[in-house]
Parts: C-alpha cells; sequence; structure tokens
C-alpha cells in the first residue's frame, strides 16, 4: 500500500477527508524531508501527526512512533486525552507527569505518540532517556515542533532549550526520521531561524 492508499483508507476508516495541505505535508514526511507546516488556526495540524503512526503501520507494515515538542503541559494532556479518545496510545513527558511507569512503557514502545518540552528531552535526566533508548526510539519516524514560532520568542534567556532542539538530531535515530515545524503564522526571517534551530 502506499502513501496515498493509506490516506483513502483513513479517510473511509474515520469518514472525513484529509485536506489538501494536510496531505501535501504528510506526503512530504513520509519523503524523509524536513517539513516546514504554516496553517491557520483551526486547520486541522494536528491531525497531520496524530495520524502518522498509524499511516507508517499501513504503508510499511512496521510500528513507527511520533515525538511531539510542545510549549505547554496543558495542551499536551489536552492532545493526550484526545488522542485516547480515539484509540491512539499517547503520553507525556514533564513535571505534571504522576505516574512513574511511563518511562518504562515509553521506552518498550507501549506509545505510538509522545509528547514533550523541550526542557524534559534536552536535560539529562529520565525523560530523555525515554527517547534514546528502546522501542519507541528505534521506531522514531519524526519528530513535531508544535506551536513552532516558540523557538524564535522563547529560544533566548526565558526557555533557552527552544534554542538548542536541534541536538535532538543526535539522539533521535540517524537517516529514519524527519523534523516537522508545525506553526500557524510566520515571515521569512523566523522561518529561516527556526531551521537554523532545528
Amino acid at each position: 500500500m502506499d502513501i496515498v492508499e493509506a490516506l483513502q483508507d483513513l479517510e473511509a476508516k474515520y469518514d472525513f477527508i484529509f485536506k489538501e495541505k494536510q496531505k501535501l505535508a504528510i506526503t512530504s514526511i513520509f519523503n524523509c524531508q524536513d517539513t516546514f507546516v504554516v496553517l491557520p488556526t483551526g486547520y486541522g495540524k494536528s491531525k497531520i501527526y496524530s495520524h502518522l503512526p498509524e499511516l507508517y503501520e499501513l504503508v510499511t507494515h512496521a510500528k513507527g512512533t511520533v515525538l511531539v515538542i510542545s510549549p505547554i503541559q496543558a495542551l499536551m494532556i489536552d492532545q493526550v486525552t484526545k488522542l485516547e479518545n480515539n484509540g491512539v496510545s499517547a503520553t507525556f513527558l514533564g513535571e505534571k507527569q504522576t505516574d512513574k511507569s511511563i518511562p518504562a512503557r515509553i521506552i518498550e514502545g507501549e506509545f505510538s505518540i509522545v509528547f514533550s518540552s523541550p526542557e524534559a528531552v534536552l536535560n539529562k535526566g529520565p525523560w530523555r532517556r525515554c527517547i534514546t533508548q528502546g522501542v519507541f526510539h528505534d521506531h522514531l519516524k519524526a519528530v513535531v515542533i508544535d506551536e513552532a514560532h516558540c523557538i524564535t520568542q522563547w529560544g533566548g534567556e526565558f526557555r533557552k532549550e527552544y534554542s538548542h532542539l536541534g541536538e535532538l538530531r543526535s539522539v533521535v535515530p540517524k537517516k529514519k526520521n524527519n523534523f516537522c515545524d508545525f506553526n500557524s503564522n510566520c515571515n521569512k526571517i523566523n522561518k529561516e531561524r527556526h531551521y537554523e534551530n532545528t
């Protein structure tokens, strides 16, 4: 099954139609290209990354996992709840994560999508280990930077890890994944700065 057939399969399964720019972004990701997505609020940017693991399984018959970098834990928790309600296995990393079994379960590959702040995965500690070893790491197909404008807005002293997101390239599987920046508004200068930092 190719990506076009897989998209059609999901449209039939979930009774919705992917928008043209969603399809373009997904196809770019499947072509192993770093992808910069600028779409208006409400367009459905999250639908692009939330279906990636299932699409990978349809096309390759192998597990695919996705790491989503998000700025605020409340947003992560909300996204995890929505995904789980739709049958997608997801979790988040951060200080509000009280389930002590989560790191081991991520490493074992229980979750298709893991949300994290830049701080949780860039600072050395238990959260970083979750994405650098085990089944989740070995099957990682995409790193998504959601709300990518935070790279330029918060990448200074306030949240300096945002300006170091490019370091993730050294801890994720080489030649097996690509980076995707998702944003609702971005000018040319900020776009160039996003790429410098990722």
